[in-house]
């Protein structure tokens, strides 16, 4: 037998393989393709998370108060729906990378026979006239029926649950006030000046760190009173900062056994109510481990003048009215953080946004914040996180931008479509974004801090110097404030990064720095307040101490200054 010879008959037997391998690929795809469509239609009618049986339950918890035997009854029969609901996503996920999987093998073999049909010299050795000329028909045929099979599958996954994942059917512990027929009820957002009137979230009125206020204090003594309106101890701990709307003052504190919400009265101090969370559908029966740097009720909550939003470290997703009662609450999911999880929580009209980044996904989560039902989800590709959003206006419209590793991103604050994704991160993010001058900031120890034009979706520039671990930067006018747990605080112009002022103190910066009346608020750890002119050079007005450590950020409305220190709840005003 000539070498020819020979190799013909390699190549006839390259081809066969090729071919075999081609249609068992093809196979392979629309056996996973029908999988896959069973598999969701079957959940979609089971829906899990909308059990009936769930709903029943709920309903006579809400008719008879408080029954711990029924709560833990829907609390076991609402984790085995989240698993099931968790078990099937993760089913999908691993299809449609087997789907992947073997279309791309299909489409490999399909492209080895092709190459063989074209060797030359002689064409016609291997394979023969005839399988040559079929080949283009072959292939067409065959990517075709994969191909009717995948697009089927996006149709029926585009119609989708009725349920998103996780709260649509929400796990409610008391009826939407005013809700009718299952309607939630239409409620008229606060305005835009009613929010800067305010301190309504972590770092004030759209997460900016800078509030409206002209005539914020600037000196105080938290040892010996001076300048202190009231001083009132926290029962439970937590990093959590003060938020503030209208004459109440809102904190959490939790521990391994108890979560809680405060209320206080902004004018004396008194504690006006307390909320312990419990009967919380899906709640963890154990709660996760968690770093002593960030505890138990790290997130702070958000408030609209109708409720106030807190979540924990457990998941615990949670709405209250101005008067302590319980509007609605259900359990995300529970975070799988090294450190425990840290991200506040934000408002946007009737829009309560999360920031839900752990080692197992990403997530942005819009839930109806007279409901609590999901009114879109967006999944995200990044690393944990303990950053927290704040909302910017781009081009007339409201985004909600985001920091986690390796992105700054932003999404329309309606829809949840992504509007900018920027690669810029590395490492635990936990300082959250900041924004002016029209450009974005985003920064994180051993990374860099980076301007972002969201309109191109591209760094403008970047310094690898001085950067924060924890404290986010703040943003005003044409000026970005940095301050680090090393005692650093920088200056830069924001429009080309260029440093303007560098002043070293003994102690680290955790709280984030703030701005009130032209003057910045940077509170170190030891609890003292260093506050300067928000300038281009460095002019300190004066250091207020506290009195105790603190790492919270304060909260300025009017004439006063809202501090959480470790113990106690300060009011400040001269």
């Amino acid at each position: 037998m000539s070498e020819t010879d020979t190799n013909d008959g390699r190549m006839r037997t390259i081809y066969a393989a090729a071919r075999s391998l081609a249609v068992g690929a093809a196979v392979f795809a629309l056996v996973v393709c029908a999988i896959l469509v069973i598999n969701h239609v079957r959940l979609t009618s089971a829906d899990p998370l909308g059990s009936p049986e769930l709903g029943r339950l709920i309903a006579q918890l809400e008719e008879r108060g408080n029954d711990p035997a029924l709560s833990d009854q829907i609390r076991a029969l609402d984790l085995l729906a989240r698993k099931a609901f968790f078990t099937s996503a993760t089913f999908e996920r691993m299809g449609a990378w087997l789907l992947a999987a073997g279309i791309a093998v299909m489409l490999a073999a399909l492209l080895t026979m092709r190459r063989l049909t074209r060797r030359p010299p002689d064409v016609t050795a291997l394979p023969d006239e005839e399988e040559a000329v079929a080949l283009p028909a072959f292939a067409r045929w065959l990517v075709g029926v994969v191909g009717l099979a995948v697009v089927a599958v996006v149709i029926v996954f585009a119609a989708g649950r009725s349920t998103p994942f996780p709260g649509d059917a929400p796990s409610s512990t008391a009826p939407s006030p005013g809700a009718t027929d299952g309607a939630a009820p239409v409620e008229p957002p606060p305005s835009r000046e009613a929010i800067l009137a305010q301190w309504p979230s972590f770092r004030g009125p759209f997460g900016g760190g800078v509030s409206a206020s002209k005539s914020a204090p600037v000196d105080w003594d938290g040892a010996t009173g001076r300048n202190v309106l009231w001083q009132v101890k926290v029962p439970l701990p937590g990093f959590n900062s003060p938020v503030v709307w209208g004459n109440r003052v809102f904190l959490t504190g939790a521990d391994a056994e108890t979560e809680e919400v405060y209320c206080f009265d902004a004018d004396t101090g008194e504690m006006l109510w307390r909320h312990e969370v419990t009967g919380i559908p899906g709640a963890p029966a154990e709660p996760p481990e968690v770093s002593a740097d960030t505890g138990y009720a790290a997130p702070t909550v958000a408030v609209d003048g109708r409720r106030v939003y807190a979540t924990f470290a457990t998941g615990n997703l949670i709405a209250l009215d101005f008067d302590g009662n319980m509007a609605w609450g259900f359990n995300v999911g529970v975070p799988d953080n090294p450190y425990g999880h840290a991200s506040s929580l934000i408002m946007w009209k009737n829009l309560l946004l999360v920031q839900f980044d752990d080692t197992e996904s990403g997530n942005l989560y819009a839930f109806d914040s007279a409901t609590g039902k999901t009114v879109w989800h967006a999944r995200r590709n990044v690393d944990a996180s303990w950053a927290s959003p704040i909302l910017v206006s781009i081009r007339g419209e409201m985004k909600v931008v985001l920091s986690a590793a390796p992105y700054l991103e932003a999404y329309n604050v309606e829809n949840g479509i992504l509007y900018m994704s920027v690669d810029c991160l590395s490492g635990e993010v936990g300082p959250s974004p900041a924004a002016t001058a029209g450009l974005l900031f985003a920064a994180n120890q051993y990374a860099l801090l980076a301007a972002v034009d969201p309109l191109e979706g591209k760094v403008v520039w970047e310094t690898y110097d001085n950067l924060p671990d924890v404290s986010s930067p703040l943003g005003a006018g044409e000026l970005v404030w940095v301050a680090t747990s090393g005692g650093a605080l920088v200056c830069y112009e924001a429009a080309d990064g260029t440093v303007l002022w560098e002043h070293e103190f003994d102690e680290g910066f955790y709280a984030s720095p703030v701005m009130a009346g032209g003057n910045v608020y940077a509170t170190d750890r030891s609890g003292m307040t260093r506050i300067f002119k928000a300038g281009r050079e460095f002019e300190l007005l004066t250091s207020a101490p506290l009195g105790q450590a603190c790492v919270c950020t304060p909260a300025i409305v009017g004439a006063r200054i809202y501090m959480r220190g470790e113990r106690d709840l300060f009011c400040i005003g001269e």
